[in-house]
């Protein structure tokens, strides 16, 4: 019998999908595990994919007949095998390497932890802001080497990655389908084991990207509302005691600010490549910011910097750096390489160093097709002089 069960539910979302089970594949080095898929009534373009990773021997693959919702897919999977662990994941997570080790640890430390949630960009009470210039796998190994591995209670657990423990899915079964489709029947789930004994923490060791806000498409805000009801309704007497406590213990102040939850770790602004466009260039061409996003999500050490007074809104994976006029002055990067296409030459030769090759590109365009490959080529020679090119 394998470990663990990563259990990953679908309904379309193809291009997102494929980047959560890359990394799934990619970082997941833990001895025994399986990926166990339910697609809940996919379009046919998700089938296609999903077709061809039923191939893979790490993947199972479970096919609903009709679309039954999340929370029905997941008890599918939950009762279908006994494994030691399970662990639910959204299609619009990320996980950093060596991440399920880490998620399994706390278990592993105490048997009456029964379920462990790690940390994210994107996870209310689990959340920790990325500042600018870093992105989900440099804040994962910053909070992982600075951690004091405190486990600490989790005020609630939150859907887009848990792992459960076999011995209290066998105490207290599956998810109440009072909460179909979905919302709040994790926190409900949480608490009913809390009632048997079961403590639920947070992996203060883990960091993971969470896209969010993706799931149940335009009626989201409605079957949210309605089960955040049905949750405070049942569980009120204990979850505000519980909420007032976790508040006040701050047990997660050693990594993140109370006020507005970002990062108090300190860090340095180190990068093999650094792209610097104009405001105007990023308006005319939105494809920079997803081809930065692939780029880290495969591995590349690469920041953007913008020119502009107006914060970026997407939803990506790396926090872009905003530069202004003024607080270039006060910005300290280390890059091996500059690309950049309009900015002006005083600009690029203050983020620059003696030992920075500058390449200007004819547009930023260029970076957005598959040149970006040929640019982003690391010289490594040393050089004390400061090297540019043109395309």
């Amino acid at each position: 019998m394998h470990l663990v069960d990563i259990v990953l539910p679908v309904y379309n979302s193809v291009d997102l999908l494929k980047k959560c089970v890359n990394s799934l594949l990619l970082n997941t080095n833990h001895p025994s595990f399986r990926i166990l898929i339910i697609d809940d009534g996919s379009d046919d373009v998700t089938k296609e994919y999903l077709l061809e990773l039923s191939s893979n021997p790490l993947i199972d693959l479970i096919t609903n007949s009709h679309n039954v919702g999340y929370l029905h897919s997941v008890n599918k999977a939950l009762m279908l095998r006994k494994t030691t662990y399970k662990v639910l994941v959204n299609s619009d997570i990320i996980v950093p390497f060596n991440w399920l080790q880490r998620l399994i640890n706390p278990s592993e430390s105490d048997e009456t932890i029964g379920m462990v949630c790690p940390l994210s960009n994107f996870g209310s009470s689990l959340t920790i802001k990325m500042p600018q210039g870093l992105n989900f796998i440099t804040m994962d190994k910053l909070i992982h080497s600075n951690s004091k591995r405190l486990y600490p209670n989790a005020c609630t657990v939150i859907g887009f990655c848990i792992l459960i423990t076999q011995k209290l899915i066998d105490s207290i079964g599956i998810f109440d389908p009072y909460y179909s489709p979905g919302y709040y029947e994790e926190c409900d789930y949480q608490y009913v084991a809390y009632k048997k004994g079961f403590k639920s923490v947070i992996c203060d060791d883990l960091y993971i990207y969470h896209r969010g806000r993706g799931s149940f498409g335009g009626s989201r805000e409605v079957i949210l509302q309605k089960n955040r009801a049905k949750f405070h309704k049942r569980w009120d007497h204990i979850y505000i005691p519980d909420a007032n406590n976790y508040s006040q213990t701050n047990s997660l102040g050693y990594l993140r600010s109370r006020k507005d939850q970002s990062l108090i770790i300190n860090y340095d602004h180190n990068y093999e490549i650094a792209v610097v466009i104009t405001e105007s260039e990023l308006q005319s061409n939105n494809g920079i910011l997803a081809t930065i996003n692939n780029l880290i999500i495969n591995g590349t050490n690469i920041t953007l910097l913008i020119l502009t007074k107006v914060p970026v809104t997407e939803y990506l994976c790396f926090e872009p750096i905003i530069i202004t006029e003024t607080n270039i002055e006060e910005l300290k990067i280390s890059t091996k390489k500059i690309i950049y296409s309009q900015v002006s030459s005083d600009i690029i030769s203050k983020l620059a160093n003696d030992y920075t090759e500058i390449v200007q590109v004819s547009s930023i365009e260029s970076l957005v097709t598959n040149r970006i490959q040929d640019l982003i080529i690391i010289d490594s020679t040393p050089s004390n002089i400061m090297n540019t090119h043109v395309f």
